[in-house]
């Protein structure tokens, strides 16, 4: 076990060394093409779901936050073809 002011150090040097991983697969699945969740940071990576109905103004592939469930249909509804994550 660690001391005290030793733990604290390795608690901070985690947390950031998590936080930059965040950063980093986030600009990675950017540069491949995902779309991002703006809704935190680091950013979240979307997901495709599903597609929205081609008779509505918004059409094509549905992307879907990981995290929160918030999708790029709204407030139109969607053909699911994903199955709701479970995070």
């Amino acid at each position: 076990m660690l001391p005290a002011d030793k733990q604290a150090a390795a608690s901070l040097a985690i947390e950031n060394s998590e936080k930059q991983l965040a950063i980093a697969e986030a600009e990675l699945a950017r540069s491949l093409g995902y779309k991002l969740c703006h809704c935190q940071f680091p950013p979240t990576i979307m997901l495709a779901v599903g597609y929205a109905d081609p008779r509505r103004d918004v059409k094509g592939q549905v992307y879907e936050c990981s995290k929160f469930g918030y999708d790029t249909a709204a407030p139109w509804a969607f053909t699911r073809t994903k199955p709701v994550s479970a995070e």
